[in-house]
């Protein structure tokens, strides 16, 4: 019951503020963790008065949120292509404020290989394909880059004509 994402799958946390209904006093949301069975928001301070169960309105920071959506997408899309072009998985991925990284299946690249995917992946940006999100029973989901090791619904996005992965990031 939050809209603050927490740090997974080489997703960064958001940030933003909290508000408790009785007070216009923001407080500054400074990481945000999964526990399991809840989603933990760091605050700047300790807060004396805040108490379990006390309802809350939170603000996400938009500007983070929209840039790791942005690089989301475009890992997806880069992923895709490596597997399309090259036959190479993606193992893992990293997001930050300043570089990104892509962990692939594959001992060695060459600087054509790279170029070949680099002007590929530029095209279909520029294409402007379609992004969806639909929801999917996972022994009914289909054609998907990873098969999904996941039981029950699963969240996935699509890029017309390219990928279909489940992915429950931003």
């Amino acid at each position: 019951q939050t809209a603050f994402y927490p740090t997974s799958g080489g997703q960064p946390f958001d940030l933003g503020l909290l508000r408790l209904a009785s007070s216009a006093t923001p407080l500054p949301v400074v990481d945000v963790v999964d526990e399991g069975e809840r989603i933990a928001h760091v605050l700047a301070a300790p807060q004396p008065g805040l108490a379990a169960g006390q309802r809350l309105s939170g603000e996400i920071d938009w500007a983070r949120r929209f840039d790791h959506m942005q690089q989301h997408s475009g890992q997806h899309l880069l992923s895709a292509v490596f597997q399309e072009q090259l036959g190479c998985a993606t193992l893992s991925v990293h997001f930050g404020a300043e570089s990104s990284t892509l962990d692939l299946d594959a001992s060695s690249l060459s600087p054509e290989q790279l170029l070949t995917v680099e002007q590929r992946a530029n095209a279909l940006v520029w294409e402007n394909r379609e992004l969806t999100l639909s929801t999917e029973d996972a022994q009914e989901a289909g054609g998907l880059r990873k098969p999904s090791t996941r039981s029950g619904a699963l969240r996935i996005i699509s890029i017309a004509g390219l990928d279909r992965s489940a992915c429950g990031g931003t």
